[in-house]
């Protein structure tokens, strides 16, 4: 018997990402504190996006259709609460609807060997933006074993793009 390859596919490796490489910045709170926003560690983002799609059939026939509907999103973020002023900008501008043309977030994703399909070292990846965020609740934890003020937010996005980070 000659060598056998268990679970036998023809995958081959398409590069390699790092926890490390994935950066979440707010573009639309640049100040004197940067994009990072130091004081918000962050430990969760959650994404939605979607449209309503209906299938209509039209009578006396096998036609279907679809009607597509307007497509929406939310977002979800979970970070621990800190005293800086990095929350309060948060809370200003996310939270004004006013503020919802300006408001955008960033999420990069770098692959961080290289592009193995081409055998190139250039370092690709992706990146989300989430545009005309608003926020439509917060909800703070604290539990009694770590002392840390643990904060959700949900908002509403009004668009999303994907775009490759070169």
């Amino acid at each position: 018997m000659g060598t056998l390859s268990v679970f036998e596919n023809a995958n081959s490796l398409g590069g390699v990402l790092s926890a490390d490489s994935v950066i979440l910045t707010f573009p639309s709170l640049r100040s004197s504190l940067g994009e990072s926003l130091p004081g918000l560690v962050m430990q969760q983002v959650g994404i939605n996006w979607g449209r309503p799609v209906q299938m209509v059939y039209s009578l006396g026939s096998r036609s279907y259709y679809y009607v597509l509907g307007r497509p929406a999103g939310d977002a979800t973020m979970s970070f621990i609460t800190g005293p800086s002023a990095a929350m309060n900008y948060f809370y200003e501008q996310f939270g004004n609807a006013c503020n919802a043309e300006a408001n955008q977030i960033e999420l990069r994703a770098e692959q961080i060997c290289g592009n193995y399909d081409n055998r190139s070292t250039t370092h690709t990846g992706c990146k989300i933006t989430l545009k005309s965020a608003i926020l439509t609740s917060t909800s703070v934890t604290a539990q009694v074993n770590d002392g840390m003020l643990n904060s959700s937010v949900q908002m509403l996005i009004g668009g999303l793009l994907l775009t490759d980070a070169a």
